[in-house]
């Protein structure tokens, strides 16, 4: 069994991309579990195995406690972390090849807090686990963002102490042409970021410098929930993940 977290910045598509993913490996013959951990979240296009909001949600905490929608999100990563046991039994009992998770929408609340960094590293002492972090093609509209967007991923991927697989998400965008293009480059990366203008562009030429260092090869899977693009090249990084772990899928 292989758990696999969706992480991201709000909007980046984790819902879809967990929701298309999961089609993809059911038709491809795997047992399919999926956990929604978002209490944020009003519609789903998928039916969860666990539902958070089953146990709370952002709305009922605001009203209970009478915080605003911040402080509600901080109150919901405390109480996710209560329910570790109930969610790691979910898991236990799981008869299938892949476990889901659709993580909250906003990545600072999950990702940054002791609270969720503690939840995955204890999910790593019952099952394998590895991230897959979206780079959204509307979050990362220029070269300059996606960069530092990039940044941002190995830096949640070295918090949570997980192996992540970096997508470009909702490729289908008109915007991602352009972002296409240079994914598989890191000159080709810094050559499109200096003919862009602007004070981002040296926040952008800082990280990747910082990114050469700490992860010289860079792997982004250009992903999307409509065209279904990725979603086998995502299976193949995350089968051969598992499988030098000494298992197989």
């Amino acid at each position: 069994m292989l758990v696999v977290p969706f992480l991201g910045f709000a909007g980046s598509g984790k819902t879809s991309l967990t929701w298309s993913f999961s089609r993809f490996l059911l038709k491809e013959g795997y047992k399919v579990k999926i956990l929604n951990l978002d209490p944020g979240v009003e519609r789903l296009p998928y039916e969860p195995d666990f539902d958070v909001r089953s146990f709370f949600t952002i709305s009922k905490i605001m009203k209970e406690e009478g915080v605003g929608p911040n402080s509600a999100m901080i109150l919901a990563g405390e109480k996710l972390y209560s329910l570790f046991d109930v969610i790691v039994s979910k898991i236990r009992e799981s008869d299938c090849d892949f476990v889901l998770v659709d993580t909250p929408g906003q990545l600072e609340i999950f990702a940054f807090r002791e609270t969720g960094s503690v939840f995955i590293r204890k999910l790593r002492d019952v099952a394998r686990v590895c991230g897959v972090f979206l780079l959204g093609c509307d979050v990362a509209s220029s070269i300059a963002r996606l960069v530092v967007a990039l940044l941002v991923g190995f830096a949640v991927q070295l918090d949570l102490g997980v192996e992540t697989v970096m997508v470009l998400h909702k490729s289908d965008m008109e915007e991602a042409g352009k972002i296409k293009e240079v994914l598989h480059s890191k000159e080709r990366l810094k050559e499109a970021l200096l003919k862009e203008e602007g004070v981002s562009v040296d926040v952008a030429l800082a990280a990747l410098d910082v990114l050469d260092r700490i992860r010289p090869a860079i792997r982004i899977i250009a992903t999307s929930s409509v065209t279904l693009e990725g979603h086998d090249e995502l299976f193949e990084i995350l089968h051969e993940i598992f499988c030098t772990c000494g298992d197989n899928l």
